[in-house]
C-alpha cells in the first residue's frame, strides 16, 4: 500500500529557536492551527516517551461536527524537527525548521497511510492541489500568528573573543547568528545598545546564556599575561563564567599552526597563566574544537554548531514550569 504525501514550506521573518518553541508549545497549536478548535493536553505523564494530547477538529468552511482525535508527539529534535503522530485519521506531520537569510524556513510534510490512504488513494489526484492549499494556509497562520509576535528575546550563546583577531571570530559568530537568530547570540559590541551600563550588561548575559564559546587564537594566554594587571574583558568574562558551574565553556581553538595539538597547546596555556586564574584550573576541564583553517573551517564549524545545539535546549516542558512534562523522544 503506497503512503500518501502532502508537503509545503514557507519563510517566516522570526529567528528559528523561537519558531520552534512556540510550534513545540502544544498548548498553543490552535493559535495558528486552522483546523483546531481546542487542544487538550493531559496532566499525566507521556507514556513511553511520548507526549500525546486531544484536538478537537474544526472544519470552519463548513459546519460539520468532528469528534476529538489524539495526536502524539513522536520526535522532537531541539530547534529542526517535530513529528505528530494520530492513529485516529492515520496521519503522520512532520515539521522541519532551518535558517534561512531573512529567517527560517518551516517545511511540512505530511503522510497518509493504512486505510486512509487506500481511501483517499481512490481521489488524490483530483485533491491534491486541495489539499497542499490547506497545508500552506496553515503555514501562512503560523507565519502571521509567529511574526505579529512580541516575546522577548533572551540570549542563550555568549560569545568571548578577542577584537585582535576580529576576521575568524567574525566568521564564527555570523554562523552562530545564522542559525539561531540575532539576539540569541551575545557579543559586546552588537549585543550591547548605546548609553547602556556596558558591565551591567555584560554579567547579565553571562547569567542568562547558557554556554559560552570562548574563542582561543594563537598567542591568546600571551595577552591575557601582558594583561594581568589591567582590564581584560576576555579574561574577566572567562572568570565570571567559570564560577557559574551551571554554564558550559566550550573552547574553540585556531591556529596557523598545520601541526597543531590541542594537549600541547593547553599545556602551553597552564605554563603560561598564572596560578591564581581560574582558567589555568579548569580550561582543560572542558572539551575544546579545532576550527581549522579553509576549505576544513566550514566542515568544523557544524560540529561546533551541533554542539551548541545539544547545549541550549534543556527540556522546554520544564522550564514552562509544566513538571509533568517531559521532553517528547522517539517511543
Amino acid at each position: 500500500m503506497t503512503d500518501i504525501i502532502f508537503r509545503g514550506s514557507i519563510i517566516i521573518n522570526r529567528p528559528i529557536l523561537e519558531i520552534y518553541n512556540y510550534v513545540e508549545d502544544v498548548r498553543r497549536i490552535s493559535e495558528w492551527y486552522p483546523f483546531y478548535a481546542d487542544v487538550e493536553v493531559p496532566s499525566h505523564q507521556p507514556v513511553a516517551g511520548v507526549l500525546r494530547f486531544r484536538a478537537t477538529l474544526a472544519f470552519k468552511p463548513f459546519p460539520i461536527w468532528m469528534p476529538a482525535i489524539n495526536v502524539d508527539l513522536i520526535d522532537a529534535t531541539p530547534g529542526r524537527r517535530l513529528s505528530y503522530r494520530s492513529l485516529d485519521i492515520g496521519a503522520t506531520t512532520t515539521i522541519n525548521f532551518q535558517p534561512a537569510v531573512r529567517g527560517t524556513l518551516v517545511s511540512v510534510t505530511q503522510t497518509l497511510w493504512g486505510w486512509q490512504a487506500a481511501v483517499f488513494g481512490l481521489v488524490v489526484q483530483p485533491l491534491r492541489l486541495v489539499a497542499n492549499d490547506l497545508i500552506m494556509q496553515t503555514l501562512t497562520s503560523l507565519k502571521h500568528k509567529a511574526e505579529g509576535r512580541n516575546e522577548p528575546i533572551h540570549p542563550l550563546v555568549f560569545f568571548n573573543y578577542r577584537r585582535s583577531h576580529e576576521y575568524v571570530a567574525g566568521r564564527i559568530y555570523d554562523a552562530l547568528c545564522q542559525d539561531f537568530g540575532l539576539g540569541y547570540v551575545f557579543k559586546d559590541f552588537d549585543s550591547i545598545k548605546a548609553g547602556h551600563p556596558w558591565r551591567q550588561k555584560i554579567g547579565s548575559a553571562l547569567q542568562a546564556c547558557k554556554v559560552i564559546i570562548a574563542h582561543i587564537p594563537d598567542k591568546w594566554e600571551d595577552e591575557i599575561v601582558v594583561k594581568i594587571d589591567k582590564t581584560d574583558w576576555v579574561r574577566d568574562e572567562l572568570e565570571t563564567a567559570l564560577a557559574h558551574e551551571q554554564t558550559d565553556i566550550i573552547p574553540v581553538f585556531t591556529s596557523t599552526d598545520r601541526y597543531f595539538n590541542m594537549e600541547t597547546r593547553l599545556e602551553r596555556i597552564k605554563k603560561k597563566l598564572p596560578d591564581h586564574l581560574k582558567i589555568k584550573a579548569r580550561l582543560d576541564a572542558h572539551q575544546g574544537l579545532l576550527l581549522r583553517a579553509d576549505p576544513d573551517f566550514r566542515y568544523d564549524l557544524e560540529r561546533l554548531l551541533q554542539a551548541v545545539w545539544d547545549k541550549v535546549q534543556a527540556p522546554v516542558y520544564q522550564e514552562r514550569g509544566v513538571q509533568t512534562w517531559e521532553h517528547a523522544g522517539a517511543p
